[in-house]
């Protein structure tokens, strides 16, 4: 199968294992809440459920992470995943008691782990310029996952029996739904998941792959025509000349050994070998002029220089083969890179360690942005619902309206995102986002607390700031994630992908810890929300430099200095 194939379906699947991520979330909210009142549970046990999700991935994050770091293999690590997430679903929908939702949870939490491996294959396998764009799409899957859970969610209440002793009703089916759903993104991944190359290597194998089909198109087109002429013209020569006539099978050999094997096989047309003085006028055989190789001493030395190697450029004393060096590489940076690729980094000088790596100026702020964007996301979608219930009087229904138009605002968004990536940098559609946010809930800060409950302009009001205030959330996340790749060391991805979903699994969860409690004291809370996006604004306006795409080897001399005979 062909490398572009491969690339494909694995980007297929990686879009729905963020897929299935967002309809496992959409599904189980909204009915976990009266399951778990079926159960005598407490209001506590709300939290604690919702938080044991992120809790179990803020420790798999990293851990997968790693494991991908020191085995390269992404397709084991989603299998395994998956497995975490198909018995924690399928525990879930068993229910025995609220301490068993609640462990429920956080058995399924662990496949969610998974993610840290993806985001590092995907680094691993795109180019600087393409990364934002690939992320975006991978956390727009998500996004649709979102959108459709909802209307699953229509289909799933009406369910009606039993699967052996356990009954499957409206509380019960999301468990037995995503169990499902699960296994099938286990047969997928088997199938269809491939674990791709890095990029250089990427670049070689599709060079190689056009090289195969064009050298296939042109032997399929003119084998025959070329062979008979070849071994005619090629005697007509000879006898011209009254020299001695080559047998037809030297001339095969010759032209086997021409079309079929590496060049690194063929160095004894030029060193001398009887073969190569068996031809009049130095031509090995007869070929068409643009496919004729020129010899030492009949024109250019241009082909020779290419394919076995020159002054500045020689082959491998020990393998016989060419080396891939890039003339305009310096040996200091050469020797920088192959260090790096076993010791330590291209992002800082010397030996690699994670006091070096994360306890950078750039990393902290990212990693800051990280945790406040998710805290205050998951603060504003606690207040949400008591907000538009006692403000607006709006039900379950019109509360599902809303967050499926805000789910599709921000697929939308990711789709322009991937457009926007390719001319604007990272770091200024991050401050762009993090403006966005600050406008949007200062105004609500201003507006929403004073108008009185059932006000005519409390719903006007309240929608605009919603839609602007969604519209930044892509631009945080998927730049976020794709600087955080950026300026991290290629090598250990995984770990760090890990740390940073862990950074946000904290958020997560202390979030709606810090609404929940405050829910009551509105002025308080968005007033917190409004102070933290305020301050990571000012930071990252002092690390604005450090902020830029980096330049890998920076401390090296990449300077070439040029040998004259």
């Amino acid at each position: 199968m062909k490398l572009k194939t491969k690339k494909r379906l694995t980007n297929l699947t990686i879009y729905l294992f963020f897929l299935m991520g967002g309809i496992e979330y959409a599904v189980i909210l909204p009915s976990l809440w009266l399951y778990l009142q079926s159960m005598d549970a407490e209001s506590v046990f709300l939290g604690l459920t919702l938080s044991a999700f992120s809790f179990s991935g803020l420790f798999a994050g990293p851990i997968f992470g790693k494991w991908h770091d020191k085995t390269g293999k992404v397709k084991v690590i989603i299998l395994f995943g998956n497995m975490w997430e198909i018995v924690g679903n399928f525990m879930y929908f068993v229910g025995i008691n609220k301490y068993f939702i609640v462990l429920s949870r956080l058995v399924a939490g662990v496949g969610s782990g998974a993610g840290a491996a993806i985001f590092a294959q995907i680094t691993h396998t795109t180019s600087l310029a393409e990364r934002t764009a690939a992320i975006s799409l991978a956390l727009a899957s998500r996004q649709i996952g979102l959108l459709l859970g909802p209307g699953l969610n229509v289909f799933l209440e009406h369910l009606n029996g039993y699967i052996g002793p356990w009954e499957v009703n409206a509380l019960t089916s999301p468990g037995i739904f995503m169990c499902g759903v699960w296994i099938m993104m286990q047969i997928l991944t088997l199938f269809l998941y491939y674990d791709l190359p890095p990029l250089e290597e990427q670049e070689r194998i599709l060079a190689q792959e056009a090289k195969d089909e064009e050298q296939k198109k042109n032997t399929s087109t003119s084998d025959e025509d070329e062979t008979k002429p070849l071994m005619q013209n090629s005697n007509e020569s000879i006898n011209a000349n009254d020299e001695e006539i080559i047998p037809d099978s030297t001339i095969d050999s010759l032209t086997s050994s021409w079309q079929g094997k590496p060049i690194k096989q063929m160095k004894d047309f030029t060193s001398g070998d009887s073969r190569s003085q068996s031809l009049p006028n130095g031509d090995f055989y007869s070929t068409p002029d643009s496919e004729r190789p020129e010899v030492i001493g009949q024109g250019s030395n241009e082909y020779l220089n290419n394919q076995y190697g020159s002054i500045q450029n020689p082959p491998s004393p020990d393998t016989g083969e060419i080396e891939a060096f890039d003339e305009e590489e310096s040996l200091e940076l050469k020797e920088a890179k192959i260090y790096a690729s076993q010791y330590g980094s291209d992002k800082y000088p010397g030996k690699f360690t994670y006091s070096k790596e994360f306890i950078r100026e750039e990393i902290v702020v990212i990693l800051s942005a990280q945790f406040f964007f998710m805290f205050n996301q998951t603060s504003l979608e606690t207040l949400l619902t008591p907000y538009t219930q006692v403000y607006l009087n709006f039900n379950e229904l019109q509360n599902s309206i809303l967050y499926c138009v805000a789910g599709f605002e921000v697929m939308i968004m990711f789709v322009v995102i991937k457009f926007l990536s390719k001319k604007i940098e990272d770091r200024k559609m991050f401050l762009l986002g993090f403006g966005i946010e600050l406008v949007s809930i200062a105004a609500a800060l201003a507006y929403m607390p004073n108008l009185p409950i059932g006000h005519p302009a409390a719903l006007p009001i309240f929608l605009i700031i919603f839609v602007v205030q969604v519209s930044g959330l892509p631009l945080i996340a998927a730049c976020v994630a794709s600087m955080f790749s950026k300026h991290t060391t290629e090598r250990t991805q995984g770990f760090s992908q890990g740390i940073r979903r862990g950074v946000a699994n904290i958020g997560t969860i202390l979030g709606p810890l810090w609404a929940g409690a405050a829910v009551s004291m509105l002025y308080v809370n968005l007033g917190v929300i409004v102070g933290l996006v305020f301050l990571i604004l000012v930071i990252l306006c002092l690390s604005w430099k450090r902020l830029k795409d980096p330049v890998p080897y920076w401390w090296v001399d990449k300077s070439t200095t040029t040998v004259s005979a």
